[in-house]
């Protein structure tokens, strides 16, 4: 139900941004969501990372450079140690499959 809530929440940021330009309840929204997801599905999970990208881009529609950098910095952090671990994930499965363990 709390998944279901955060991307909820995160669909109303969205109207509050594009559609409505109200930023405060835009960003509102987002942290709730950001709070549910980190709970249900961890840290590093990819729609942590769309939250804070897309926390980002509020930001710096307010001229927030250094919130709007710190939110892209998280968002590119948790991408690239996903990207890392379906890497590893790919090379053990290809040595599975050669033998070489």
């Amino acid at each position: 139900v709390e998944l279901h809530l955060a991307d909820t929440l995160t669909c109303l940021g969205y109207c509050h941004d594009s559609k409505l330009s109200e930023y405060d309840k835009s960003l509102k929204a987002y942290r709730e969501s950001l709070s549910l997801y980190i709970r249900h599905v961890g840290r590093f999970h990819r729609m942590v990372s769309n939250t804070l990208h897309n926390m980002g881009n509020i930001h710096a529609e307010l001229k927030q450079w250094s919130e709007a950098s710190s939110c892209y910095r998280q968002s590119l952090a948790i991408l690239k140690r996903k990207e890392e671990q379906e890497r590893s994930t790919w090379l053990q499965s290809k040595r599975n499959e050669t033998g070489d363990i």
